[in-house]
């Protein structure tokens, strides 16, 4: 629908210009992995060659695309990389919540 290609049409602009802005050697592996689309807009039918045409780079969706977003996050949080910041801001969250929560109680 004209809808879907607007907004279609919309984001490959806005990739276009992250893509300009991005490092040459980031841009050389790109250009050679391709891009992984995931999630449900890529059940949207020939958006994978809509967008490898327009950006000229390689385009491929995810075969579990609607679990990529899950599976990326636990990775990120089993990573001994990333572990004790997200045990930090987890901590932080756990005292803010109550804080805000009593905070808005009062209004």
């Amino acid at each position: 629908t004209r809808a879907v290609t607007v907004k279609l049409d919309e984001l490959t602009e806005q990739l276009k210009d992250f893509i300009h802005r991005i490092p040459p050697q980031v841009l050389e592996v790109i250009r050679s992995e391709g891009i992984r689309l995931s999630g449900g807009s890529t059940r949207i039918n020939g958006i994978s060659a809509y967008l490898m045409d327009a950006l000229k780079i390689p385009v491929l969706s995810c075969p579990d695309y609607e679990l990529s977003t899950v599976k990326g996050i636990k990775a990120i949080i089993n990573s001994s990389e990333y572990s004790s910041a997200i045990q930090l801001a987890a901590t932080e969250a756990a005292i803010m919540v109550p804080m805000i929560a009593c905070a808005i109680s009062l209004f």
